[in-house]
């Protein structure tokens, strides 16, 4: 999933034109889907980068001051299977949270942290996907 801010502060730096050449490399308007199903693309609202705009997130990892040359970059690297730290298109969307027992979001004192159960998760779905 594309998401590129076109909210103000995008916007004053670049982020129609950004949706616009996004829409261009991908051969798909805001809304659609590649034919290969890698990527959809979304016109957004805020997505909280505003100092660092123009922004847009690719399955929720943030890219900030973007610039047409690095969305070109990035796609031809996830096209290309290099992007381990992008998960594949719609995993998130699989993930849910699950909590157990005493277990609240993972709330307990600095000293006790590990792995949250959310992260695990994830990566559990990630790696599973993987090994298909």
């Amino acid at each position: 999933m594309v998401n590129v801010c076109t909210n103000i502060s995008c916007q004053l730096l670049g982020g129609e034109e950004l949706l616009a050449h996004a829409e261009s490399t991908l051969g798909i308007s805001a809304g659609g889907t590649t034919p290969d199903g890698l990527f959809t693309i979304e016109d957004v609202e805020c997505i909280a980068a505003c100092t660092e705009a123009p922004a847009c997130q690719i399955n929720y990892r943030y890219f900030h001051r973007v610039t047409n040359d690095d969305f070109d970059e990035v796609v031809a690297e996830i096209r290309s299977g290099k992007r381990s730290d992008i998960p594949p298109h719609g995993t998130l969307g699989l993930v849910r949270q699950q909590l157990v027992g005493d277990q609240i979001a993972n709330i307990t004192p600095p000293e006790q942290q590990t792995e949250p159960a959310w992260y695990a998760a994830r990566n559990a779905a990630v790696n599973a996907g993987s090994e298909s």
